[in-house]
């Protein structure tokens, strides 16, 4: 049997609820083109969500990342019309790295996965450009 790969897309419908300096909160619908073969919502979804969780809570500091290193933990999958909230929360505020945690939770608050990102400075942002760093 020879089975369909199917395209991944991420931003569709993101809302975000909260950024604050070093914490983020964004939400967003499981929709079809987030599922894989068995109709959970794939790894790689789920891992976008937790990197740009880390990614906005950076941001929201005013500063430009990349993403250096990241460790997943899968809990539970999601399927397609969940609503999955996205947090990421800085727990290391370095002037070259910064580590935030990321966790992505369904409509009844339960884990779906959480990561531990640990984030490059590329920079701080000057009215929504980059200035690269020393």
């Amino acid at each position: 049997m020879e089975e369909q790969l199917q395209e991944i897309r991420i931003f569709e419908n993101h809302r975000i609820i909260m950024m604050d300096p070093g914490h983020s909160i964004y939400e967003t619908e499981v929709t079809e083109h987030a599922l894989n073969l068995y109709g959970h919502t794939h790894g790689g979804y789920l891992y976008t969500l937790c990197d740009t969780a880390a990614g906005m809570a950076a941001l929201s500091s005013g500063i430009n990342v990349v993403t250096l290193r990241a460790d997943m933990s899968y809990i539970r999958p999601a399927v397609k019309g969940d609503i999955l909230r996205a947090e990421g929360i800085t727990i290391h505020d370095g002037r070259t790295t910064k580590v935030i945690e990321s966790s992505v939770s369904n409509r009844q608050g339960k884990l779906v996965c959480k990561g531990a990102f640990t984030m490059y400075v590329t920079g701080e942002r000057k009215n929504g450009a980059e200035e690269k760093q020393d």
